[in-house]
């Protein structure tokens, strides 16, 4: 280090300066966790990919690349299945457990339990009914605490946003691209380097627009 770069150190060491975390003075020093060496991070890496199977690498490697032979085959009688049998979990959780999931019933229960809604769920979870149920439920209870209880039962808009979360929206750090994958899916590109928002409930709400907009690439594109 030189003479001049030390001198500067040492000026802003002795006025206090509070540090610059995102182009924006703070005065919480944030301490990031020390990570291990390149070379340990690589060689443990090898070591979890060798305790796959060869059929299990495939898998991955094929769902990484949108590789659609590999993707589930929605059968029509699976699907009315599944949905049978995640309505049948959701009834099972208690309803002290899910209170934003029935007051958004109440609201609108045609838009709750519209079938294209209940698979995206199952998609998630490879059509594990029961995980999909409690990541219904708790999605509601997000979106009661997000954004209030009259907005429960139907979309999140636009307008429905403040302006630190259209702030939040418009510094392009999450976007969809206009190309899918070889499966077909949507691609969704995160850029953190350039995000931009004032409080962390200012990123989730911009992260509930992206993903509508997000379905509606998949289904409508």
């Amino acid at each position: 280090m030189n003479k001049t770069m030390q001198d500067k150190r040492n000026n802003n060491n002795n006025n206090n300066n509070p540090p610059i975390i995102n182009g924006e003075e703070t005065n919480n020093i944030i301490m990031f966790p020390e990570l291990p060496p390149a070379k340990e991070l690589g060689i443990e890496f090898v070591s979890e990919l060798n305790k796959l199977s060869i059929q299990e690498r495939d898998e991955v490697n094929y769902d990484v690349h949108g590789v659609s032979d590999i993707i589930m085959n929605e059968d029509p009688v699976f699907i009315r299945r599944s949905i049978t049998s995640m309505k049948s979990e959701l009834i099972k959780i208690p309803e002290t457990g899910k209170e934003a999931y029935m007051q958004a019933l109440e609201q609108d229960e045609d838009y709750v339990l519209d079938e294209n809604f209940l698979i995206m769920f199952l998609r998630a979870v490879e059509f594990n009914t029961k995980a999909a149920a409690a990541r219904f439920v708790a999605f509601f209870e997000t979106k009661l605490e997000l954004f209030g209880r009259e907005k429960v039962g139907r979309d999140i808009r636009v307008d429905d946003l403040d302006k630190d979360d259209i702030a939040c929206l418009e510094s392009g750090y999450a976007q969809v691209l206009n190309k899918r994958d070889r499966a077909g899916r949507a691609i969704f590109m995160l850029m953190p380097m350039i995000r931009k928002f004032k409080t962390l409930q200012n990123k989730v709400c911009c992260m509930c627009i992206l993903a509508i907009i997000v379905i509606v690439f998949y289904y409508c594109m």
